[in-house]
């Protein structure tokens, strides 16, 4: 952008360039922090992350009902399974239609950046004051998607319509809401899996446990690729583990296998589409040895 023009006198230059530099100021301030190109990344990346993870509810109580957590020990067996049901599919929906809306929110900031870009490097300031409504609103576009994109980022609540627990006359029906738990993809750690003649070595982790143990089940399946008769044909099949790692033998040596992994599903999943996938082929067999699968 052009430098102060020279020779400016006079309160009506004076104005002029104030709403310049204020203009000019609230670009830079964008386009260096919130809209930077390490941002601009970073959103990308928490997306394709948010695409992959798994999204579970949650029922609680509300803050009246915090100091009676005794008296509704089987919460869980008070509450209608047809509606549970229920807020569960609408729960599923709510999480695809917030998908979406990132995806969107992602294009108009995109979109933002490359306008505020153009205005910084080609508009002199006489054309930056000329046009200060307009890019003042762009402005207050950029900063309103920016904060719509950070508010669809946080965990919220579902709106529950209907009663979850039905009214009874034996007992007191609490007040409950049901919240969104996120949790992180589950990946495999491709330096950490290795192939021998006959078995594998896998390992995966989750982001946020990486300091501690798992805390749920997973699944990995195994299939031979190729197979060339029924035999192996049926040489696959699931596993279930409670652990970030595990090996699998009775494989046949010089052919590739495919593994994928997920978690086990639980009875509040709402949504979870990510299964990662891995392919390895298994070694020769050492000269000599016995035993090899035909």
């Amino acid at each position: 952008m052009a430098s102060k023009p020279q020779g400016g006198e006079g309160c009506e230059d004076s104005d002029m360039w104030e709403r310049y530099n204020h203009l000019r100021r609230q670009m830079i301030e964008l386009l260096s922090g919130k809209l930077s190109n390490n941002s601009v990344i970073g959103y990308r990346e928490t997306i394709e992350i948010r695409n992959k993870c798994s999204y579970y509810i949650n029922i609680v109580l509300e803050d009246q009902h915090r100091g009676q957590l005794d008296r509704f020990l089987n919460l869980h067996s008070m509450i209608d399974p047809s509606k549970y049901l229920l807020m569960k599919e609408k729960a599923n929906c709510q999480i695809r239609i917030q998908l979406c809306l990132l995806e969107m929110l992602y294009g108009e900031i995109r979109r933002g950046k490359e306008i505020l870009e153009q205005i910084m490097n080609t508009y002199e300031p006489m054309t930056v004051v000329q046009d200060s409504a307009s890019i003042q609103q762009r402005l207050d576009q950029v900063n309103q998607t920016l904060l719509d994109m950070d508010s669809v980022l946080l965990p919220g609540h579902l709106y529950v319509q209907h009663k979850l627990i039905p009214v009874t006359s034996a007992e007191q029906v609490p007040d409950v809401r049901l919240v969104f738990d996120i949790k992180m993809p589950v990946t495999f750690r491709r330096d950490g899996c290795r192939a021998q003649a006959t078995s594998v070595q896998l390992r995966w982790h989750v982001q946020e446990h990486e300091r501690y143990g798992p805390t749920e089940h997973f699944e990995v399946r195994y299939t031979l690729l190729n197979p060339n008769t029924a035999e192996e044909q049926q040489h696959n099949g699931p596993i279930t583990t409670y652990y970030f790692s595990m090996q699998i033998g009775d494989l046949f040596p010089e052919r590739s296998y495919e593994f994928s992994l997920k978690r086990v599903q639980a009875s509040n999943l709402v949504y979870d589409l990510w299964t990662d996938t891995l392919m390895l082929t298994t070694m020769s067999l050492p000269a000599g040895s016995a035993g090899s699968k035909t």
